[in-house]
């Protein structure tokens, strides 16, 4: 691994923790949201464009779903969101798995599948960081077992 690949694997990872905790053009969208699944939706954040939404929030689930604005080119594996924002450059999403090294290889395959290009910057059984990019998205995929979210998956998709 170059001192490169490095430096961003551990920028990816800073800035996914970072941002995870603050959305600064909108706050997180809570349920009943869609996104990169075809569940239904009544819930919004921000916009690309920054514009604050409703954001349908029930501060009494304490669930998240994936925001209706995530883009549908993107595919993401199986699992419950502890975790999504839009935060109108960019989405966050944070899928539970129990097993977070197979949900890796999980989200890497099927982002591969759908014609991304990149490759794992670092591996371990403590966790997995890799970039992979389109001509539309660059996506930063980590996973590991988290103070806050437990055992996840998870991407940072930001424009090209």
């Amino acid at each position: 691994m170059t001192p490169r690949l490095l430096a961003l694997a551990a920028a990816g990872l800073l800035t996914a923790s970072a941002l995870a905790g603050c959305s600064p053009s909108g706050p997180a969208t809570h349920p009943a949201g869609t996104g990169g699944s075809d569940k239904p939706s009544t819930a919004a954040s921000a916009s690309p464009s920054g514009e604050s939404v409703d954001t349908g929030d029930d501060a009494d689930s304490g669930t998240y779903v994936i925001p209706p604005t995530f883009p549908k080119d993107v595919p993401v594996i199986e699992g419950d969101v502890v975790y999504s924002a839009d935060l109108g450059t960019g989405w966050l999403l944070w899928l539970a798995h129990d097993d977070f090294n197979a949900g890796y290889e999980d989200a890497i395959a099927k982002l591969k599948d759908a014609g991304f290009e990149g490759d794992t910057v670092a591996q371990a059984d403590q966790g997995s960081v890799g970039q992979f990019k389109n001509d539309k998205y660059t996506i930063i995929v980590t996973s590991g077992d988290d103070a806050t979210y437990g055992k996840a998956v998870s991407y940072t998709v930001t424009l090209n």
